[in-house]
């Protein structure tokens, strides 16, 4: 806007005074027929050339000031710099204007009489004298004979095409004094040489020697501004300027219009009171020396609005500092100020380093930082939300710390109560975090040592691989659920809960001897669990491992630990899961698992099967065996089951057979193994043909249905084809024997099926009362063990 705006004021003076007016204004007119072309397409500047056009017809109906006219000129240099940035990478054709003629002819016009209007002086102004003084007076027809004070809004106004320079020095009486800033109280602008001195006020040398100056109708400056003296200086209205600020003057240094201005340099900075410059919303950088800031009286707030800072700022006492870049880096000791926030328009590239000491909340808007980043403060935040690189960073807070770092390279070390690098995916520096509470959300590999002091709670959730240490002393939960574990170890508390998705050896955690809860969801390396002696927890989800041959789900988990009481099987696949001797008192299974192993887990109570075969794998293996407290038992889930033994669980009362639809194939062996548990059957014991009276068969007969399905299982597997109609080529055996079977004696007697067969002599001999011959015994004693004997004895089933 700077260039647009001003741009336009220089075209302004060559086209009013002694000048033909519609040849000068051609060019102004092609420079707005080009606007128009340029804005045919955008809604937004469309209302904004509507705006203006109904701006410049109010002031067609008054006798338009010089600050009217600025601020008209303020307007169309808006639109101009908008559409230089457009017409850079556009073109447009000439019948996207067609619709905007009308209205840029009428702006035109319109401007054209505005023009007319305002007073130009096209020469450097002088006063440093009287006689000076008479000389610009006669420039704008001033009798001093007459009243000639300045009346706002009505006054004309001049702008100025030249140098301006003035020293109060000479003013020595109220009159005269008066008279001067009659004079400069109706300079609306000014247009300095490109090597021009651009406007130089001095108020004088004291009160008696000068004046306070009063210039509250200069807006705009097209070069440099200057202000010194002893007398205060009034320059309210001041917008804009093009070149440097020089303020020679102490006390209160308040610019409450400046939008616009060049660099600003403070040579009376040892006076100065308070600094604001909070309006400044395009600037250069403000200095007290070069390359630096400094003023160790300065109290109160500084708001520099958006200059930059250069490299040493110190000001010691200000309470708060808001200023706009610092582009080549900046060192601020500001060690009293409660808040200190580089913003700048938008995010700004540092090239340099950065340090910055505070006393409360440092707010940067740096989008990146060459040089190394050090900001402390005592009792504040640190925000660095659009920070996305930086060199060695050290960050120290007490309160919360947020930067938008993607990657540590150099190093980054954080300390605050709450530490949030939400957006760093990589760590290949070292980095030390100290906090409370950390945000590592997008974290996906770690190749150097992470250090988390202090949080009592790490979650890692995107990280997937650590070559190098992670360590978190506090931590008693750990969570990198999808991290695969390698080369890295992670230390954390004692007594911890973690979760990880697959250990790669145990030593990978430092505290596997002494933690609580490991979660582990999705493993694929065999580990051994013997050392966790602490785990009281086992969650475990397995890694698919299978693809296209049988025997390649080859992970196996091997319980043995006595201080586990919970271990949970996710929804996963595992080759083989082995429990044995452990505390568990429930165990709850789900997804594939080939084969499971539960033996001599004398608290195990409660087993919940949730899982199945896995499809492709070999057929499925159940052995559940001396588990003295397990009272019923449902592996109605597992299909496609070629081995199932249940023995030894001597509270065992209630069995569920698996299912055969689907099907092991007809090449696996089925075996199925009852013994030693709690079930229970009745009995009706034999008894012996005579010549008189025929043979009554024996029967084995049980309320909860057990008995039928295992019939059911057998014999279904016992006639199994394969698809081509071709009988079974893997083996079928059983072995049955119920601990809790009750004789039909007079006196009944209940004993094991063993021993109950064993004394039943009639179904031994069988219809021909011969033990000796095979075709009619119902069964040779002992457990029930072969189809023929299965099918004589549990003979009630439809």
């Amino acid at each position: 806007m700077k260039k647009g705006l001003l741009g336009l004021l220089v075209a302004a003076l060559t086209l009013v005074g002694c000048q033909n007016y519609d040849d000068q204004f051609d060019e102004l007119n092609t420079k707005i027929a080009d606007l128009a072309k340029s804005v045919s397409e955008l809604d937004g500047i469309r209302t904004q050339i509507t705006d203006l056009g109904d701006e410049i017809a109010k002031l067609k109906e008054t006798s338009a000031s010089a600050d009217e006219l600025t601020s008209v000129l303020k307007l169309v240099g808006e639109i101009d710099a908008t559409m230089a940035e457009i017409k850079l990478a556009t073109d447009y054709g000439q019948e996207e204007v067609d619709d905007l003629e009308t209205e840029i002819d009428e702006i035109k016009g319109a401007l054209d009489e505005l023009l007319k209007q305002a007073a130009v002086i096209q020469q450097d102004i002088v006063i440093t004298s009287v006689a000076q003084l008479e000389y610009v007076e006669s420039l704008m027809a001033l009798d001093i004979a007459n009243d000639n004070s300045y009346v706002a809004d009505e006054t004309r106004e001049y702008i100025v095409s030249g140098n301006i320079t003035v020293d109060a020095e000479f003013v020595e009486t109220a009159a005269i004094g008066t008279r001067l800033n009659n004079v400069l109280v109706r300079i609306a602008s000014v247009i300095t040489p490109a090597d021009g001195t651009g406007v130089t006020l001095d108020s004088g040398s004291s009160a008696t020697k000068g004046v306070a100056l009063t210039m509250t109708s200069m807006a705009f400056v097209q070069g440099a501004v200057s202000l010194k003296g002893f007398n205060a200086i009034d320059v309210d209205k001041l917008a804009a300027l093009t070149a440097t600020l020089t303020l020679a003057q102490g006390g209160d240094l308040v610019f409450t219009a400046l939008n616009q201005v060049g660099d600003v340099v403070l040579t009376a900075a040892s006076t100065i009171t308070s600094i604001d410059f909070s309006t400044v919303s395009t600037g250069g950088v403000i200095t007290t020396a070069p390359g630096e800031l400094k003023n160790a009286l300065l109290a109160g707030s500084v708001n520099l609005g958006k200059l930059d800072l250069p490299a040493d700022v110190d000001l010691a006492k200000a309470t708060s500092i808001a200023a706009g870049g610092a582009p080549n880096g900046v060192t601020i000791s500001a060690p009293l100020a409660t808040s200190v926030d580089l913003i700048d328009t938008t995010p700004f590239a540092v090239s340099g380093n950065v340090s910055i000491t505070a006393k409360g909340h440092v707010t940067l808007n740096a989008k990146s930082i060459t040089g190394s980043l050090t900001i402390k403060t005592t009792t504040g935040n640190i925000a660095l939300n659009s920070l996305t690189s930086a060199g060695i960073t050290a960050l120290t807070a007490s309160g919360t710390i947020h930067a938008a770092i993607t990657a540590n390279a150099s190093g980054t070390v954080a300390s605050g109560s709450e530490v949030h690098l939400a957006a760093l995916a990589s760590n290949a520096g070292e980095l030390t975090i100290t906090a409370g509470a950390i945000d590592l959300g997008k974290l996906v590999t770690n190749t150097n040592t992470a250090t988390i002091n202090t949080a009592i709670s790490v979650s890692l959730p995107a990280l997937t691989s650590t070559a190098s240490n992670i360590v978190a002393p506090a931590a008693t939960t750990f969570s990198a659920e999808k991290l695969i574990t390698s080369t890295g170890t992670i230390d954390v508390a004692k007594n911890a809960h973690i979760t990880v998705a697959n250990l790669t050896a145990s030593p990978s955690l430092a505290d596997f001897t002494n933690m609580l809860t490991l979660t582990l969801k999705e493993q694929g390396t065999n580990i051994s669990f013997a050392q966790a002696g602490s785990m009281t927890t086992l969650n475990y989800t397995g890694k698919l491992l299978y693809d296209d041959e049988m025997d390649e789900q080859t992970n196996v988990v091997t319980i043995t630990n006595s201080t586990l009481t919970t271990l949970n099987i996710g929804n996963g696949y595992i080759g083989t899961l082995h429990v044995s001797g452990t505390g568990l008192t429930a165990l709850t299974t789900d997804g594939k698992i080939v084969n499971t192993r539960l033996a001599g887990n004398a608290n195990l109570a409660e087993v919940t099967f949730g899982h199945d075969h896995l499809s492709g794998e070999r057929a499925a293996t159940v052995l559940v065996s001396n588990n003295g407290k397990i009272t019923s038992l449902d592996l109605s889930t597992i299909n496609k089951i070629k081995t199932v033994t249940i023995s030894g669980n001597v509270s065992l009362t209630g069995l569920t057979m698996p299912g055969y639809s689907p099907a092991a194939e007809s090449g696996a062996d089925i075996k199925v193994t009852i013994n030693g548990n709690a079930l229970a059957a009745s009995y009706v014991t034999a008894v012996a043909g005579s010549e008189t009276t025929p043979y009554s068969g024996a029967s084995l007969t049980d309320t909860t249905g057990l008995l039928c399905s295992i019939s059911d299982f057998m014999l279904f597997y016992n006639a199994q084809k394969d698809v081509n109609d071709n009988a079974r080529s893997g083996s079928v055996s059983l072995s049955i024997n119920l601990a809790k079977v009750k004789d039909d004696a007079a006196t009944p007697v209940t004993r094991t099926l063993s021993a109950t067969l064993s004394l039943d002599d009639a179904a031994k001999g069988g219809a021909d009362a011969d033990a000796s011959t095979d075709t009619d015994n119902e069964t040779d004693g002992g457990a029930i063990s072969t189809i023929a004997e299965m099918k004589a004895i549990i003979d009630s089933c439809s």
